[in-house]
């Protein structure tokens, strides 16, 4: 069967210039047509068996990812919600979650083509996901060869920390998708020079740094792209010209927004204000823990992946050192950045934002592509032992997903579970904390506030729990059970400790009574409080 050209059938169907007009030594409409659309059919090329194989993995990878959906819940989360439901509702603002368009847009369309919900929240992340797998197979394909690209493909299926951010609000999930497409279309561009292929790879940087300024860290990846087929010599330079220019003037644009708009044009530097720590052992100490051993809740986030890349290091070779170091450097750069680079400096001393476990998604696809093309050669030279090792290593990976994504599981599913029993009672007055009472409205009331109904409060003792609650003349108390377990405020939860219920207190549920210190010291209660 013949591979379906997108390109060849536009052809066929558009009506061939010679015979439409003498202007014909000019380009026609269908020579711009299809030249436009080259970079779309780049995109679904490959054999009909391949392409089954990589639907394949990536409706497996969409199927373990929903199976282990961990929902809505982290630090942040609440932030997003309200900014986005305020671009929903026609408000903008000046905060940082509003100049994000790269995201947001995304999902103001699915909030408006599927409605508002806990799933459709995170559906960004998730399909972002499933597109970094197959974007993985193309790049791994583009450098290496197609049976490399799918053994990438399939480790990013199954990856625990690429499952884990999958099924939560992760947006550098987003961005690493960027990164990934702007490597891509430049590696495709460097092949022809083509101009439709440079612009979306700087398309795609500007993406990416939109998303978040951390997508600037992929320019020196494509720098190390461009040495590796240019070298040092300089005649071709100015085929790049390209590139840098739709970076310039996609740059140049978005600053004299800003500057007309707010007054600053580096406004996307200056209104991220996150809270910053100096960058000491423990700072640099987060990411290779996270990488090699479990976590301070017990879990392995990236399963054995990274000793995976270990071990690879020790079978380059003179003759495939031109092939995989250009990968390895690329995790390395982003390692080192991610890591290293620091956000302020004071004093001459660096400050650093906090090493939050979600930074690290656009780390981990280059992992993967320089693992893969190990694990080809080992296909090559052994079928058999590389078959029953793969299948071994994907059957381990997905016992991993269920272990990385265990935590929020529980912590999310729980108050999800709490929050739909209180649903069920109808309009009744519930008190607990504010993390609490936002999720309700995040997850039962699509972010309307009922102001007359839910009602949040705030202390960090047991002892000033109770006096909070015992103010209470009616309604239902939540106290207890698990809140954000990454991070965020576990003193806030209202735990009562060793509480002596009033009279006109009655517990109406209790649910799981396994305990997490310190993010779930108590098991989450629900009361009815009747004066």
């Amino acid at each position: 069967m013949k591979d379906f050209n997108l390109k060849e059938t536009l052809s066929e169907m558009l009506p061939d210039a010679s015979s439409v007009s003498p202007l014909c030594c000019r380009p026609s409409m269908r020579e711009r047509l299809s030249e436009f659309i080259i970079p779309v059919n780049t995109l679904f090329k490959g054999k009909t068996g391949e392409n089954a194989i990589i639907f394949s993995i990536a409706v497996l990878g969409l199927i373990i990812r929903l199976i282990y959906f961990s929902g809505d819940g982290l630090g942040d989360d609440p932030g997003y919600f309200w900014a986005f439901r305020s671009i929903y509702d026609g408000h903008i603002l000046n905060q940082a979650y509003f100049y994000r368009f790269s995201y947001w847009i995304p999902q103001i369309i699915i909030w408006k083509l599927f409605g508002i919900s806990e799933f459709t929240f995170i559906l960004p992340v998730l399909l972002s996901s499933i597109a970094c797998i197959y974007v993985v197979y193309l790049i791994t394909e583009e450098l290496f060869d197609s049976n490399a690209g799918l053994i990438a493909a399939a480790l990013m299926a199954v990856n625990p920390f690429e499952v884990l951010n999958a099924t939560l609000i992760s947006t550098d999930v987003n961005l690493s998708l960027y990164m990934l497409l702007s490597v891509y279309f430049f590696i495709q561009a460097q092949k022809t020079y083509s101009k439709y292929y440079f612009f979306l790879s700087a398309l795609f940087v500007f993406f990416g740094f939109v998303n978040k300024p951390l997508g600037l860290f992929i320019l020196p990846v494509i720098s190390t792209f461009y040495f590796k087929r240019e070298g040092l010599k300089l005649h071709n330079f100015l085929r790049y010209s390209y590139f840098l220019t739709s970076l310039f003037v996609l740059f140049l644009l978005l600053f004299t927004v800003c500057w007309v708009s707010t007054g600053e044009p580096f406004t996307y530097f200056t209104i991220y204000k996150e809270e910053m720590g100096k960058i000491d052992r423990f700072q640099l100490s987060i990411y290779p823990k996270q990488m090699f051993f479990k976590n301070e809740f017990g879990e392995r986030l990236h399963g054995y992946h990274f000793y995976t890349v270990l071990l690879a290091l020790l079978f380059i070779r003179k003759d495939n050192a031109k092939e995989v170091l250009p990968v390895f450097a690329w995790f390395l750069m982003l390692f080192s950045l991610v890591e290293f680079a620091p956000h302020r400096i004071r004093n001459f001393t660096p400050y650093t934002a906090q090493r939050i476990f979600r930074y690290f998604v656009m780390v981990v696809p280059p992992s993967i592509i320089f693992v893969s093309y190990f694990w080809n050669k080992l296909r090559i030279h052994n079928k058999a032992i590389f078959s029953f090792l793969f299948v071994f290593y994907i059957s381990l990976s997905v016992y991993w997903c269920q272990d990385s994504t265990r935590i929020a599981r529980i912590a999310f599913g729980e108050t999800r579970t709490a929050i739909k029993y209180l649903k069920n009672l109808g309009d009744v007055n519930i008190y607990s904390d504010l993390d609490f009472i936002l999720k309700i409205e995040r997850l039962e009331n699509k972010g309307i506030y009922s102001p007359n109904l839910h009602f949040w409060m705030n202390a960090e003792t047991p002892e000033a729990w109770k006096e909070k609650f015992l103010s209470v003349q009616e309604g239902y108390v939540v106290t207890g059970g698990p809140r954000l377990p990454y991070y965020g405020c576990w003193r806030c939860i209202p735990n009562l400790g060793n509480f002596i219920p009033p009279k006109n207190w009655k517990l109406v549920k209790e649910f799981n009574n396994d305990l997490y210190p310190p993010w779930k010291l108590e098991p989450l209660r629900i009361w009815y409080v009747k004066r």
